[in-house]
C-alpha cells in the first residue's frame, strides 16, 4: 500500500510549530470533587494533551496545546488555568455516553519567548 500521508495536517516538534517560543512549562494539580489526586509538570517535550487520571474517563483529557496556542495569540507570557476534563465515564467506543468526567486541572503555564532581531 505504500507510506501513510497525512490529509490536512503534518506532524511536527513544538519548536518547529511555535517558532517564537523559547520555552514553556506548566505546574498543575489534578483533582477530583477538590480532593488532590496528583501534582504534575508539562513540558512540551510531553504530549500536548494531559491524560485524564479517571480510570473510568473515555475520550478525556487536558488540552494545553490549545491554551499555548491562545496565549501566543494574546501575547501572554503566563496563565493561570482552571480546566475541566472534556471526557466522559461512558462506553469505550462510545455507544453509552456517560456523566461528564469530574476530574479539574489547576496550574500556571508560564511562556519564554524568543528575542527579537
Amino acid at each position: 500500500m505504500g507510506e501513510l500521508r497525512r490529509f490536512l495536517a503534518t506532524e511536527s516538534s513544538f519548536s518547529e510549530a511555535h517558532p517564537t517560543i523559547q520555552a514553556a512549562k506548566m505546574s498543575y494539580v489534578m483533582s477530583d470533587y477538590g480532593s488532590e489526586v496528583r501534582e504534575g509538570f508539562w513540558t512540551p517535550d510531553d504530549d500536548p494533551k494531559i491524560r485524564c487520571l479517571n480510570p473510568l474517563c473515555q475520550r478525556g483529557g487536558f488540552d494545553i496545546g490549545r491554551e499555548v496556542q491562545m496565549m501566543i495569540c494574546l501575547g501572554l507570557t503566563s496563565k493561570d488555568l482552571n480546566l475541566r476534563c472534556d471526557g466522559d465515564e461512558g462506553s469505550p467506543k462510545g455507544r453509552r455516553t456517560g456523566q461528564p468526567c469530574e476530574y479539574m486541572l489547576k496550574g500556571t503555564l508560564s511562556i519564554i519567548y524568543k528575542a527579537e532581531g
